[in-house]
């Protein structure tokens, strides 16, 4: 009888894990695979950037650290290292080839089509989940930019886990996923500057998210919580944008002077992006990904390519932290 009970057992759990959503999502899953690590190393991007990155990558895992990353595509300014440090253990592995941070990538992107479907899955239904992972697992662009090694081509999956992680944080008002929350914020900001668009979002949510959770304490306490758990965010944002900081710290601060004078004085830069120039890239950018057409360089402008890639990026948070403020308020009008 005990054989027959673990026979039965097994074979509900087979039963439980083979269903036609999860055979669904391998399938995707599998589909993502193929089109970012077919022939990866016949195609991976390697120009004068990717060179770049693979020479100071090199000398870290020679004993030559650093604290300060790539140069941004505009405004003369610098990111933080946490790329390098990213890319040091595929390039150690790859024996210092440059097909093993491009395959770092990939595998990168292929987690973040399964995020996308756990993300879909968890605030829509499972449908949805597999839609969306499939759109995404086949998108031209996206594919684009998960066969090479690039700082920004991260920033999928960093904000979307960050924008997950701030939904959990404000329903459970868990201090611990706050401080996560402002952990990737540091680390969006030293891949990407244009994660700083991610900033207002996470201020709006967890200021409007945090009073409707606390709907039912006094005021008094539910703006004390409010302004712990901002507390906690910024501190978390410190820790994940240190390393950058330290150099700022040791160098009179002069990359964020140049990041305010680009953001403040475009005009003295030579790189400021007019907001004539705002809506066309965002429809652009918006097309191209979702379309399959190929982002034009001269249709930004001012704009690099992967810059736009990673607004595009930023709106979908946008689309996300409206989506969460829905359900979230759907969810509590089912409770009462």
């Amino acid at each position: 009888m005990a054989r027959g009970a673990v026979g039965d057992d097994n074979f509900f759990m087979f039963k439980k894990l083979f269903t036609l959503p999860n055979l669904l999502l391998l399938l995707i899953l599998l589909v993502a695979s193929f089109m970012r690590l077919y022939k990866i190393a016949d195609y991976l991007t390697f120009l004068g950037d990717e060179g770049r990155d693979a020479l100071v990558v090199y000398n870290i895992l020679h004993g030559h650290l650093t604290l300060l990353g790539p140069t941004s595509s505009v405004g003369g300014f610098f990111l933080g290292p946490i790329y390098y440090y990213i890319m040091a253990p595929a390039m150690w592995v790859a024996g210092y080839s440059p097909v093993g941070p491009a395959v770092m990538i990939a595998i990168f992107g292929i987690l973040t089509v399964w995020l996308v479907y756990y993300v879909g899955s968890k605030f829509f239904d499972t449908t949805s989940g597999l839609i969306a992972a499939a759109l995404y697992a086949i998108a031209p662009v996206v594919i684009l930019y998960s066969r090479s090694s690039w700082n920004p081509n991260l920033m999928p999956l960093t904000t979307l886990l960050l924008m997950y992680c701030l939904y959990k944080a404000v329903a459970k008002n868990s201090w611990k996923l706050f401080g996560l929350v402002g952990l990737l914020l540091g680390i969006a900001m030293q891949l990407h500057y244009l994660a700083v668009f991610t900033g207002p979002i996470i201020a709006v949510y967890t200021i409007t998210g945090g009073y409707i959770v606390l709907s039912g304490k006094n005021r008094p306490f539910i703006w004390k919580n409010i302004g712990k758990n901002g507390l906690v965010i910024i501190l978390g944002f410190i820790i994940g944008w240190s390393p950058f900081l330290a150099f700022e710290a040791r160098h009179g601060f002069n990359n964020i002077r140049a990041i305010l004078n680009f953001v403040f004085h475009p005009q003295s830069t030579g790189n400021g992006v007019g907001f004539a120039n705002f809506i066309p890239t965002i429809k652009d950018v918006f097309f191209s990904t979702t379309g399959g057409k190929y982002p034009r360089q001269h249709t930004y402008k001012n704009v690099s390519t992967v810059g736009n890639f990673a607004l595009g990026d930023n709106l979908m948070d946008t689309w996300f932290g409206r989506c969460y403020f829905c359900h979230h308020k759907g969810t509590q009008r089912n409770k009462k």
